[in-house]
């Protein structure tokens, strides 16, 4: 249904096809997606850096580790911790974590000179034989 939402930083009006049931809040929220001041798309592209670090996330430590010659860390717990970290970081609350997963693994999620996220997975693998 066509309908007017407002952009939560400059207050344009957009029409768009909102859901028949999209509260005035909801309309508003995608309105202020599809806005062009800079403060919308600074928003968005703040939420589409997030995405990417998230997807990020999955490649390394999810199923799709095993593409890289990874074992996926199965924890949702610890996937939901580092998608949180990357919020916070994307957010500048914070500029980076490491957390320890196991003997073996470490997630280091943190902030690039250029200002993007960096994430990456550290196996520490050590073998000694003794004769």
């Amino acid at each position: 249904m066509n309908d007017f939402g407002h952009c939560y930083y400059c207050g344009e009006g957009i029409m768009l096809d909102y859901p028949k049931e999209a509260t005035p809040e909801e309309k508003n929220k995608m309105a202020t997606k599809f806005c062009k001041c800079p403060q919308a798309k600074m928003e968005a592209d703040k939420e589409l850096e997030i995405e990417r670090a998230k997807q990020r996330i999955v490649q390394l430590f999810g199923e799709n580790a095993t593409e890289m010659g990874l074992s996926p860390i199965p924890k949702e717990e610890i996937h939901n911790l580092m998608n949180r970290v990357v919020e916070l970081i994307s957010n500048q609350f914070i500029r980076g974590c490491t957390i320890e997963i196991n003997s073996v693994t470490k997630a280091k999620i943190s902030v690039s000179s250029k200002g993007k996220i960096n994430i990456e997975r550290a196996q520490a693998i050590k073998y000694k034989l003794e004769a």
